[in-house]
């Protein structure tokens, strides 16, 4: 069977719980006081799609500032983004328009949506209704998560990664994907047929 590799960012402010979706889903707990993450970290998951093994390259990116330069490096190779902000905070939601602007300004056929975790805690700042404008405004489907109880975390990356395969990248993606390994096929059988027999008498 034919594996497919998405590239899937996580976009948004510092501490709206970008890290604790990742794990959540990947390693399927959740860590309390996760620290801010610097720079940019990864992790892999495989998931089935229509009888398709599609691995998730998921990369978790720094919100701070400071570290931009090198999350908009990462943007540029990512199939799809997760924009994400903290329901409880009004200014990460705010900020979700800055985000979309740095993204859009480096690339431009990519697959996205837009997220507001933490649903969760009692004091949220940001209505459904709110976060439905802004995301059909920007093309975006919007979804509200909890890393914390696990609520949507799979359906995000799950929607994420058929958005990509359903779009004309996604068909690319899928038949460089398929010619790769069809030439890997016909090397390994050329090689076999080259080998030779040496026989004692």
């Amino acid at each position: 069977m034919d594996e497919i590799t998405l590239s899937i960012l996580l976009l948004g402010d510092s501490s709206v719980g970008k890290t604790s979706l990742m794990i959540r889903f990947t390693d399927q707990k959740f860590e309390e006081n996760s620290s801010a993450t610097v720079g940019i970290e990864f992790k892999n998951k495989e998931i089935q799609i229509n009888d398709k093994t599609i691995n998730l390259h998921i990369l978790d990116t720094a919100g701070q500032e400071k570290f931009r330069a090198v999350v908009t490096n990462f943007i540029r190779k990512g199939d799809g983004m997760i924009f994400t902000f903290d329901l409880s905070n009004e200014e990460s939601f705010e900020n979700i328009k800055t985000w979309l602007i740095t993204a859009d300004g480096v690339k431009e056929d990519y697959q996205r949506i837009l997220v507001g975790n933490k649903s969760d805690l009692p004091d949220k700042k940001i209505n459904k209704e709110k976060a439905e404008k802004l995301g059909q405004r920007y093309n975006m489907k919007y979804f509200e998560t909890s890393a914390k109880d696990g609520k949507n975390v799979d359906v995000i990356f799950k929607e994420i990664a058929e958005l990509i395969l359903s779009s004309p990248k996604g068909k690319k993606i899928e038949e460089e994907v398929k010619k790769r390994n069809e030439n890997i096929r016909i090397k390994s059988n050329e090689s076999k047929k080259n080998k030779k027999c040496y026989c004692k008498n």
